[in-house]
């Protein structure tokens, strides 16, 4: 209806989409997104959901080519670095993970969680000391996050 009244409207097509990425109707959410990019291609939160409603889909090249065009638009986007580090890292690319992380950290040195997953990937690849390190700076910067918390101890203590 909304679309109606206001056809040129790209918030419109945002507002139908968090609706249906809210009920979970993915498909939707996708197709509200990209209406809102036909009438405002630079819309970083059409493009940050549009990946990540491809993401939850499994439509992981997809998925990755959105994060990298919000991060284009907005290069602090810490959530866009995040979901795509996580991307690369189960797809067990863990040197694009790391990469990702670090050159998201040039630019957000106090994101707890950036520090935190860099943390797990550099565990992965078998550097403990810099994993250590990376999860120590996770907490100093979020020291109430039960989350990076527990993952710092379950890394912590393997090393024990």
């Amino acid at each position: 209806m909304l679309q109606k009244y206001l056809p040129h409207s790209y918030l419109v097509n945002i507002a139908l989409g968090s609706i249906s990425r809210g009920r979970g109707d993915l498909d939707e959410a996708v197709t509200q997104y990209i209406r809102a990019l036909k009438i405002k291609p630079t819309c970083i939160e059409a493009h940050y959901y549009l990946a990540w409603a491809y993401h939850r889909q499994g439509r992981i090249d997809e998925s990755i080519e959105y994060y990298q065009r919000t991060l284009r638009l907005q290069p602090t986007h810490v959530q866009a670095y995040n979901n795509l580090a996580e991307i690369l890292y189960k797809q067990g690319e863990v040197d694009k993970g790391i990469e990702i992380c670090r050159n998201a950290l040039r630019l957000i040195p106090k994101s707890a969680i950036l520090h935190c997953n860099l943390g797990i990937m550099l565990d992965k690849k078998g550097d403990r000391t810099e994993a250590v390190k990376e999860l120590n700076t996770a907490i100093k910067l979020d020291p109430n996050s039960p989350q990076i918390r527990r993952i710092a101890d379950i890394i912590i203590k393997k090393g024990s």
